[in-house]
């Protein structure tokens, strides 16, 4: 009888154990192998536009301002669409300043962004005021 119970063999814990161990380091590498991929920056891309300094403006640069109820002045006078290309026509001007209010019309802007590239006139830059 004794010598039964000496035969029997217990579990052996050390393998359950080590094979828990490894499944637990093989969960965590793949965790990290997974969410590797997912880091992505929550947001848009956005290129802003190129900031316009002093050196850009020169004497051949005309500026236009816009009022807030989309009236149109060229030289401290007000003008309209037609006698702005007139305008342009008669004198040769390499770039557009456009100064325009913030509520001022997306409209009268576009409408004169057309008449300078009617013209022939490549460089319109816009620049707006928050007052």
């Amino acid at each position: 009888m004794r010598f039964k119970k000496l035969l029997r063999k217990e579990p052996d814990l050390s393998q359950a154990m080590t094979i828990s161990f490894l499944n637990i380091i093989f969960l965590f590498f793949a965790f990290l192998i997974f969410t590797v991929g997912l880091n992505i920056a929550a947001g848009l891309n956005i290129k802003f536009p190129h900031v316009l300094t002093g050196k850009e403006f020169s004497a051949s640069t005309l500026n236009i301002i816009v009022s807030q109820n989309n009236t149109i002045y060229v030289q401290d006078k007000q003008v309209d669409l037609n006698i702005l290309r007139s305008f342009l026509m008669g004198y040769k001007y390499n770039s557009i300043l456009i100064k325009a209010d913030k509520r001022t019309s997306l409209e009268a802007i576009t409408g004169i962004w057309n008449v300078c590239k009617e013209v022939g006139i490549e460089k319109i830059s816009i620049v707006t005021t928050y007052n």
